[in-house]
């Protein structure tokens, strides 16, 4: 990771087989544990506007107001001595600063913000992101290891998982902008989640489509 110091960066990596949802939840699960995670940063320090919203942008964008605070990239690993395969989650929230975010272009994406624009300066330097970055870790092992542990069932917990999410959500039949491809930038309206995480939006025209792996702003 490369970034401002005093904002927190963080991977986590975990072997495949230990996943309990498909692969498609993860990304969702990640983000319920950041907006959790942010949420009570928030209240824990006596934000001076109580009446913000933290939620969610499928699939896993954390917003404080509708502006980005927080995010993830997920990749694959392998360990070429075992050939054990490992998923790497890089998590990423702002706290002390923001990052310069193009508003046009083929990068631009959505306008960001960090916890401390709503925090009292008294409240600075309780907002660690070591602190943070162990938080978010211990939620992840601990969700891992109860169903390690207990051999949860897959359809169970997944449906979990998309429930949780879905409590994060506040823009269903609103539009967002869908990067299509390298060049084009259209609208869609969120219309359901699916039982894997996909994203059922509704484009200009009415027609339905389902959103795997695509960027909205």
């Amino acid at each position: 990771w490369i970034g401002i110091e005093g904002n927190m960066f963080l991977t986590f990596a975990f072997p495949m087989e230990d996943l309990p949802v498909p692969v498609t939840l993860l990304p969702l699960k990640i983000g319920c544990i950041m907006a959790y995670t942010v949420k009570n940063i928030l209240e824990k320090s006596s934000a001076e506007d109580l009446s913000y919203k933290v939620t969610l942008k499928w699939p896993n964008d954390v917003l404080i107001d509708e502006k980005k605070v927080g995010g993830v990239l997920i990749e694959s690993g392998c360990n070429t001595v075992n050939n054990d395969y490992y998923f790497l989650v890089g998590i990423g929230i702002n706290i002390v600063s923001t990052p310069e975010v193009p508003s046009v272009g083929l990068e631009r994406g959505r306008t960001a913000t960090y916890i401390n624009d709503f925090l009292g300066e008294a409240c600075f330097k309780e907002v660690k992101a070591e602190e943070i970055a162990k938080d978010i870790s211990n939620q992840l092992y601990c969700w891992l290891k109860l169903n390690t542990d207990k051999n949860l069932d897959k359809d169970i917990e997944s449906s979990i998982v998309v429930k949780e999410w879905k409590s994060h959500v506040n823009n269903w039949g609103k539009e967002l902008v869908l990067r299509d491809s390298e060049d084009s930038f259209n609208t869609v309206t969120p219309v359901s989640i699916e039982a894997d995480g996909q994203l059922l939006v509704r484009d200009k025209f009415g027609k339905q489509r389902l959103l795997s792996a695509d960027y909205l702003l």
